[in-house]
């Protein structure tokens, strides 16, 4: 009975009474709900901060395989010199290396190494050459496993590009050109699978591209009459699938103050038609194997030198015109042929040709004056 009456006196402990540890009692469940909580909470920001913290890391050494769904994006489509582009990707393998190549408009690469995230995404910025810049059209490619091209993209550095289709002298054609046309300080991109036509007889620009935008074919065409001064470089056709053509079936003059790549990158097409192509520069320039209609050499060159391709046959359907003038400088015409392929007649003019050939069906006139050299092969 004492045992019993000693038991009986231990009371249940109730709502609100006090365990030996000094807390209520239904505290204790509740506290461990909101420990649970908590590091459940810093868990997942553990894991995400890792993630976010794995893009631009240290490389992985494990290249990333395709997935069909990489994209890439920049936060501009044209920048200042020396600003910082700001490059994003998703839908990429996660947690493996890619490798960025830009390409600049001067000819060299860039390139980088990034890590993708636990998602698949990553970040990239690329500081951009500072003033005065190297302007002109960039192109962004994304390289994975085996060096697949997983992604594209393309943009600008200060440059006027085509906003649409439509014609040179157009404001509305073009962005990135004050709410002008293209000045002769531009540089001057027909991207987008855009057809910007020349109407003009006074079109100018510092350096001209046509071809931007993967998987499109950009088009740039000459009315008959029209005239387009490129103070540096021309190209058609870019990297990856940029294609574009130059279309001169009408006829028009492209000057060209240094470069003229028609094929850049294999992807160009270059359609001479009844146009001209002047090479009017004064410094050195090299005249590029390829087909013309008519083809003029021009410019004060003094001690500068004139290059005659020699890796290939410059053909010419309609008049050359080699009308360059030097001090100590000169043509320079190793190992190129010079073909009159056109089915009208044409004058060959005097000249020191290395090989010169006449095919097509046309009649042909030696120049009355002047002497014509050959110094290799002679095909009539």
């Amino acid at each position: 009975m004492r045992r019993e009456a000693a038991f009986a006196a231990v009371p249940a402990r109730g709502a609100g009474e006090i365990s030996t540890d000094g807390e209520p009692a239904t505290a204790r469940p509740r506290r461990r709900i909101q420990l649970m909580v908590a590091l459940f909470a810093a868990l997942t920001f553990g894991i995400l901060q890792l993630a976010l913290a794995q893009t631009g890391s240290a490389a992985t050494g494990v290249p990333c395989p395709q997935t069909g769904m990489e994209t890439v994006a920049s936060d501009a489509a044209d920048y200042a010199p020396g600003a910082t582009a700001h490059f994003s990707g998703s839908g990429y393998t996660a947690d493996c290396d890619l490798q960025l190549n830009i390409s600049r408009p001067d000819g060299v690469v860039d390139n980088a190494t990034v890590t993708t995230d636990l998602f698949g995404n990553f970040a990239y910025d690329y500081p951009l050459p500072p003033p005065p810049g190297v302007t002109g059209l960039y192109y962004l490619d994304v390289l994975g496993y085996a060096d697949a091209t997983l992604a594209t993209m393309d943009f600008t550095d200060n440059t006027c590009t085509s906003a649409t289709s439509g014609n040179w002298s157009s404001p509305a054609t073009w962005t990135g050109c004050g709410g002008v046309i293209p000045l002769a300080s531009d540089d001057v991109v027909i991207q987008n699978g855009h057809t910007v036509n020349v109407n003009i007889n006074n079109a100018v620009a510092l350096s001209l591209s046509i071809g931007a935008g993967n998987n499109t074919t950009s088009t740039l065409t000459f009315n008959s009459g029209s005239n387009l001064a490129v103070g540096q470089s021309g190209t058609v056709g870019g990297s990856g699938n940029r294609a574009g053509v130059l279309n001169m079936t009408a006829g028009g003059t492209l000057h060209i103050g240094a470069t003229f790549a028609p094929n850049n990158g294999n992807n160009g097409t270059f359609k001479p038609g009844s146009g001209t192509v002047d090479y009017n520069g004064t410094g050195s320039q090299t005249v590029v194997a390829t087909n013309y209609n008519n083809l003029t050499i021009s410019g004060a060159r003094t001690t500068n030198s004139v290059t005659l391709d020699g890796t290939g046959t410059i053909g010419i359907a309609g008049t050359f015109n080699p009308s360059a003038t030097f001090t100590s400088g000169n043509y320079i015409t190793t190992g190129n042929t010079v073909d009159f392929n056109g089915s009208g007649a044409q004058t060959i003019p005097a000249f020191n040709y290395n090989n010169l050939t006449s095919s097509s069906t046309g009649a042909r006139t030696l120049a009355s004056a002047g002497t014509i050299g050959v110094a290799g092969t002679f095909t009539p």
